[in-house]
């Protein structure tokens, strides 16, 4: 079955950015070592700059701060 979806949706990714107020335990799986706000906009910024396609950002609290 051929999907209905046109082509260039296939290209979006969403990227879900977390705030702050989360304890470690909510990334257990993921070790980094980020020691400043910059640091974690390099890793937002890094991150896209990656994807192949438009990205979706959906954040909140201090995830807002590093999508704008």
């Amino acid at each position: 079955m051929k999907s209905s979806l046109p082509t260039n949706l296939s290209k979006k990714h969403f990227m879900l950015v977390r705030g702050s107020c989360f304890g470690a335990w909510s990334w257990y799986k993921i070790a980094r070592d980020i020691r400043s706000i910059s640091d974690y906009f390099k890793l937002v910024r890094d991150f896209i700059e990656a994807i192949d396609g438009k990205v979706i950002l959906v954040s909140h609290s201090l995830g807002g701060l590093a999508i704008s």
